[in-house]
């Protein structure tokens, strides 16, 4: 198991460098349950692929939220939007809905960045992230499990890391005598254009296609870690392309804008 955060990873990753892509989500696929719901905050926005709003709880100590599918694979959990920080959360699998195993021990939340837990693909019909610890309300505005698109190529030279490169805009209020009256710092989120050495075409056409016909309808999580550190986003793609390079190989591109907080 690997968790992995913006300045943590739990441990090294089989492939570092290569980036990850979380576009399966059986939140999605199947029938959601939560311990408690507000009403004007219910289950279906934590999964909806859109963070203006989450699913909310209703403040107990214990809350959870599960889907119930048929028995499918999966290799990845993920959280964004979330205001679990200072909660201990665990992500878990059951074979009936009653007897949970976790996936990996319980983690405290230290802030409300998003999360990814990487583990060894295994099929369940249930799966479930239990919050534990909670001050209050919770919610979540992303929430994934499912099976992760590994990129077949490391990102080239010359890729912009996000975190290093976040849009933000400065504004500084001025009085009619021209003093200064503060600074505003506006964070509008992170782009990336992501872009692969080349790659097979049986794979863009198989794992590529797959990813881009989900991507194209929803949000994705997209990650990555290098040298004990990772990034993950969530947001939108577009721009989306495949073009030949050498008779069987190609270069995919796109572009990714979201979120990284």
């Amino acid at each position: 198991m690997t968790i992995i955060r913006h300045d943590y990873v739990s441990a090294t990753p089989v492939n570092e460098f290569v980036p990850r892509i979380g576009y399966t989500n059986l939140f999605r696929d199947g029938a959601v349950t939560v311990s408690s719901e507000d009403s004007d905050h219910p289950r279906e926005l934590a999964f909806d692929g859109l963070t203006y709003d989450s699913w909310r709880s209703t403040g107990a100590a214990t809350e959870w939220i599960q889907t119930q599918v048929a028995s499918q694979n999966a290799d990845y959990f993920a959280i964004g939007t979330h205001t679990l920080a200072g909660c201990t959360v665990t992500p878990q699998r059951s074979a009936d809905g009653s007897a949970w195993t976790d996936l990996e021990t319980a983690y405290a939340v230290p802030d409300n960045r998003p999360i990814i837990w990487e583990f060894t693909s295994v099929a369940a019909p249930y799966w479930r992230l239990l919050i534990a610890s909670a001050a209050g309300v919770v919610s979540i505005g992303a929430i994934h499990v499912g099976l992760r698109l590994e990129m077949a190529r490391g990102l080239p030279i010359g890729w912009s890391p996000p975190e290093l490169n976040e849009e933000v805009v400065y504004t500084n209020p001025m009085s009619q005598g021209g003093q200064i009256l503060g600074r505003n710092i506006v964070r509008r989120g992170v782009a990336a254009q992501v872009q692969s050495e080349p790659v097979s075409f049986t794979w863009a056409r198989a794992d590529w296609l797959a990813f881009v016909e989900v991507a194209r309808l929803y949000a994705v999580f997209f990650w990555w870690a290098y040298l004990g550190k990772g990034e993950i986003i969530y947001g939108g793609v577009d721009g989306e392309q495949a073009r030949f390079t050498q008779p069987t190989e190609v270069n995919t591109q796109f572009k990714i804008t979201g979120i990284n907080r």
